[in-house]
């Protein structure tokens, strides 16, 4: 995904400077090559798992990583980055053709540490729009469940900074610091005895001071009653 993100911020497609008028010619073929390395590293990948899969005993319990269990900076790449490359043939979604899965765990940490450090070098040498990298992970987040929210988390560490800060500021749900309410408060989510949906994410609270004759809600309400309600 971040890979993706990358290459739609900078317009990889459409644009051969990579939004970057005054790029040099040798910056984007270094770019180019970049992007061919990491399919290279897709492809290598795929015969290794392909082998060890071959390989296995019959009836062996093998640690399977499926596509839609790899980290989100790899499983969403797209052949937009493959028709830059390769061939700048349009083809169908990367992540929709793929297949494959890895068997052995340190081949699969060596791929995240190898592609991210490549993209690590794209986003230096064609540093993306922030707000479009930040809008991305925001639509992430709020597409999410909580449960998938914290594996993302936790997958996006040390590898997609943008992803990781979304998802882990949805799951923590509203944060409330240092506020003052003087009079009626409602802090954190209420549920009607008539509500059946999902529960919200959790919050956060941090000096916050109640008194006077203010009339706060902090948190969500669910079903029955508004709390501004009299």
């Amino acid at each position: 995904m971040r890979l993706t993100r990358w290459g739609e911020a900078v317009h990889v497609k459409e644009d051969p400077m990579l939004s970057r008028p005054n790029a040099m010619d040798e910056e984007t073929q270094m770019a180019k090559r970049t992007l061919l390395q990491i399919l290279v590293l897709f492809a290598d990948t795929e015969k290794i798992s392909k082998k060890h899969k071959l390989s296995a005993k019959a009836g062996a319990d093998l640690p399977t990583l499926t596509t839609k269990e790899l980290d989100l900076a790899i499983a969403a790449c797209s052949n937009k980055m493959k028709e830059m490359s390769v061939k700048r043939q349009q083809a169908s979604s990367f992540l929709r053709r793929t297949s494959w899965a890895i068997y052995h765990k340190s081949e699969f940490e060596e791929l995240i540490t190898n592609i991210s450090k490549l993209i690590d070098n794209l986003e230096m040498l064609f540093p993306p729009p922030k707000p479009s990298f930040e809008r991305t992970g925001d639509e992430i987040a709020r597409n999410s469940s909580e449960q998938s929210l914290k594996s993302l988390g936790n997958a996006s560490c040390d590898v997609d900074s943008t992803v990781r800060a979304a998802s882990m500021g949805a799951v923590l749900g509203h944060h409330y610091s240092n506020i003052a309410v003087h009079g009626k408060a409602q802090v954190g989510d209420t549920f009607g005895d008539d509500w059946q949906g999902a529960h919200g994410m959790s919050h956060r609270y941090h000096g916050v001071l109640v008194g006077g004759s203010g009339k706060a809600l902090m948190g969500n309400k669910y079903g029955g009653k508004s709390f501004w309600d009299d």
